[in-house]
């Protein structure tokens, strides 16, 4: 059996074709990504600018083309924080099944951060230690604490990054009265995950995203040099 699978960040769309085997194992048989930015110019007034939704428009119609070249069984399209997020959200998924024939489930912070866990968990081992898990996205960033194959908390927080620039003028290179400025709005935004964690504290710390792809890549450039 084959799936598709289309995740509708709030700044990048991905593609993912897989073939399921009988005994649930799988092969990747297509991967993209393509930088769509849904939530360019309206996210802080939580609506999708009308140039945003022409990008994500043709970058499915694009992702559809890709698909119908595949014998696929099932369809499985997943919008995330711009979207459920947005006024006009439905005006968008209305249009793209109608026209592309895509049908989007928009999923809830709680499912997002739910599912997060399951790809996670099929990726690593997280049976032993006690762990807190983190996706950095554009609109949303999910926390989740697990142990033991168990979700024992989980949360979904609207600071994603493309949020925090449209509510801050950052410069380039961010300065201390900035960093200060964020940390603060951290800490508050934050602060149940502060006291749930007082509760079940974690040595590990599992990144998930392309921002920890971000991050290992500095760290790996900065060896040897310190």
């Amino acid at each position: 059996m084959k799936i598709a699978i289309i995740d509708l960040g709030t700044n990048t769309f991905h593609l993912l074709i897989a073939e399921i085997n009988s005994d649930y194992s799988y092969s990747i048989i297509h991967q993209e990504n393509e930088s769509v930015q849904l939530g360019k110019g309206g996210i802080s007034i939580n609506e999708i600018q009308t140039e945003a939704m022409e990008r994500g428009f043709l970058t499915l119609k694009k992702f559809k083309e890709i698909i119908k070249k595949e014998t696929i069984n099932k369809v499985l399209a997943i919008g995330t924080s711009a979207l459920r997020n947005a006024k006009n959200g439905t005006h968008f998924t209305d249009k793209v099944e109608k026209e592309i024939g895509i049908k989007i489930e928009i999923v809830t912070g709680d499912q997002e951060a739910e599912l997060i866990y399951f790809g996670v968990n099929e990726a690593i081992n997280t049976d032993l230690n006690r762990a807190l898990i983190m996706d950095i996205g554009g609109g949303s960033v999910e926390f989740i604490i697990s142990q033991n194959s168990k979700i024992l908390w989980k949360k979904s927080f609207e600071i994603g990054v493309a949020r925090l620039i449209n509510n801050y003028s950052f410069s380039k290179e961010l300065e201390k009265k900035e960093s200060i400025l964020l940390n603060d709005f951290l800490k508050t935004e934050l602060k149940e995950l502060i006291e749930i964690l007082k509760i079940y504290p974690c040595k590990i710390l599992i990144g998930s995203a392309g921002s920890f792809e971000t991050f290992a890549a500095m760290c790996e450039n900065n060896i040897g040099k310190n």
